[in-house]
């Protein structure tokens, strides 16, 4: 059975085939109604394809689970930087998938993408990437960003990889 979500990815894909088979070209979907301050000007996608994986069980049975692909929604600036986010029933205390550009640090800005739960920080996998000190272009095709050791105790992550896709 197919989800709606499923079917309006596929009409977007068919639609794109048919604009490039009469030469147009399709770009990512660009620039939402607000900019990300922390992306170069017109780069910031509306949509992020993040795939995670390498998550194993630990005290949770359900962890190998999260392995998979998923579409984040631009949500906007926020205290955290710039961030996408896509919810989904719970698995393992988890219940939501954030991405997130934050201002520069350090290290200058980082990319940080993780598993957490609304309302709360039970458990947090966290995954974190440094962009350099301009600002990046946030058009990623496989940005990888591995994992940062964290407090974790439903699931082992020490291998698992999380990869960014403007979409």
């Amino acid at each position: 059975m197919f989800e709606l979500a499923d079917i309006f990815r596929l009409v977007i894909e068919i639609a794109g085939i048919a604009l490039f088979g009469m030469g147009i070209q399709v770009q990512p979907c660009c620039c939402g109604s607000s900019l990300c301050q922390y992306c170069q000007s017109g780069t910031t996608p509306n949509e992020l394809e993040v795939t995670i994986v390498g998550l194993t069980d630990r005290e949770c049975s359900d962890c190998e689970t999260m392995n998979d692909t998923y579409i984040l929604q631009w949500i906007g600036d926020g205290p955290s930087g710039c961030c996408w986010r896509f919810d989904f029933e719970e698995i393992c205390s988890f219940d939501v998938l954030v991405a997130c550009i934050s201002e520069p640090i350090a290290l200058g800005h980082q990319f940080e993408c993780g598993f957490g739960r609304i309302g709360g920080t039970l458990d947090v996998i966290v995954y974190v990437a440094s962009l350099g000190e301009a600002k990046p272009n946030c058009q990623w095709s496989n940005l990888n960003v591995p994992v940062t050791p964290q407090f974790q105790r439903q699931c082992h992550d020490d291998s698992s990889t999380c990869t960014v896709s403007a979409v």
